[in-house]
């Protein structure tokens, strides 16, 4: 008995290092901090391809070839994304170090309640392995990381209204702040 114990308790560890709270009646995450190992093999998920895309506006993404990744769908009928929900865009052609790689990861609803409720934003690299390294994470990019700054717009609005994150994502609230073609809720 004391041997079963004992081989539990990294099983115990790891679950608490995870911290994925779940809902008692639901069993569903109600929170969720995405760590470097969650973007691994994204390009394997659930893959939609925007094609050529246009610049979007002065603070938009910048034009160039899209395509987009989810880990996991929401069950048909959801009016929200599910809490551990990671939506990667990539823009570029050739090599996946060249790439933009952004994210957004729906961690839960106390989380960016001021921007798109409940999603945190990130930048990514890929390294020589093609493996993700998170560059920066939160509620807003820091200074310098706006798409606005990127082609030229304001992007560097501490208050969000520019070239940041939440200024487009904030108004798709009626999609959970999602604004990929192909992910709309009511079409899922």
């Amino acid at each position: 008995m004391r041997t079963l114990a004992l081989l539990a308790l990294p099983l115990l560890a790891t679950a608490c290092l995870d911290h994925t709270p779940l809902d008692a009646e639901t069993g569903q995450l109600t929170s969720f901090q995405a760590r470097q190992r969650d973007f691994d093999g994204f390009t394997s998920w659930t893959k939609i391809e925007l094609g050529d895309q246009p610049a979007q506006g002065t603070t938009g993404h910048p034009a160039g070839p899209r395509t987009v990744y989810v880990n996991m769908l929401p069950e048909p009928g959801s009016t929200r994304f599910p809490v551990g929900t990671i939506i990667v865009k990539t823009r570029g052609a050739g090599s996946p170090q060249t790439w933009e790689v952004h994210a957004m990861v729906k961690r839960g609803a106390d989380y960016n309640t001021a921007g798109a409720a409940g999603w945190e934003w990130f930048d990514l690299l890929l390294d020589d392995q093609n493996k993700p390294v998170i560059i920066w994470r939160g509620s807003q990019a820091p200074s310098g990381h706006g798409y606005g700054s990127s082609i030229g717009g304001a992007g560097d609005d501490p208050g969000g209204t520019t070239g940041d994150c939440n200024s487009c994502h904030g108004a798709a609230r009626s999609n959970d702040s999602v604004l990929t073609p192909g992910l709309e809720l009511s079409e899922l």
